[in-house]
């Protein structure tokens, strides 16, 4: 997936979006229970889905924080340009993105699709399903009981994955172009670290992709990779 392509259809579509139908300079905030049979969007406000809300479009801002409560339904993507994602328990979500914004997704969450980042960490809890991938540029994932039917992907990102997280296909470190010392000067690239504990299981292969970054595996006991292990170090913990 190419993050500028990204940015730049999610700028474009949610900016012509929010011309038509979004606030602008003005929060919104729903009531408990409401349901909304339209899209929510702001620039330069957050936005606040109150608990046992269903919205049957999407939810999507720009320039502020995205907050969706308890047992909320949302029909469509959850999109935020620069400003965190936070969903909390028993949630049902379309694909999530975020480029400039942390995500973090609360337990017993089903999202069916996608989530992606482009400068914010990925943070799944206990009995959060994602049905196709998660994937980063240069933000972390903690994934803590929680089930990915397709793989995980990054750049830059650190991995940890625990109390029996379970990837479903391949865990891929992208190459990287690296910076202007990497270039000039021959430094190394910083070390990547991926770490699996709590009975965690990877049944796809873990693949680096990058022959100049050096990616340490940290395994502990009882947590398994079913595929290869390619261009990794294991250490086991």
């Amino acid at each position: 997936m190419n993050f500028k392509k990204i940015l730049l259809f999610i700028t474009i579509i949610t900016l012509s979006v929010f011309l038509s139908f979004g606030s602008v300079n003005k929060s919104i905030s729903t009531t408990k229970g409401e349901k909304i049979g339209k899209s929510l969007s702001s620039v330069n406000g957050s936005i606040t889905v109150s608990r046992n809300c269903k919205v049957k479009g999407r939810v999507a801002n720009v320039n502020g924080s995205i907050r969706i409560e308890e047992n909320c339904v949302i029909g469509s993507t959850v999109k935020n340009v620069n400003g965190s994602i936070k969903i909390y328990e028993g949630c049902n979500t379309g694909n999530i993105s975020s480029v400039n914004g942390s995500i973090k997704v609360g337990k017993k969450t089903n999202v069916e699709g996608d989530i992606d980042s482009v400068n914010g960490s990925v943070s799944c809890y206990e009995g959060v399903v994602v049905t196709e991938d998660i994937e980063t540029v240069n933000g972390s994932f903690k994934l803590s009981g929680t089930e990915v039917k397709g793989g995980l992907e990054t750049t830059n990102g650190r991995i940890t994955l625990k109390d029996r997280s379970v990837i479903k296909k391949d865990i891929i470190i992208k190459k990287s172009k690296g910076g202007f010392l990497h270039k000039f000067f021959g430094s190394k690239k910083k070390r990547l670290e991926i770490t699996l504990k709590g009975k965690s299981v990877v049944e796809g292969d873990i693949i680096n992709k990058d022959d100049d970054r050096p990616v340490i595996l940290y395994l502990e006991k009882g947590s398994v990779i079913k595929g290869k292990v390619i261009n990794v170090k294991i250490e086991k913990i």
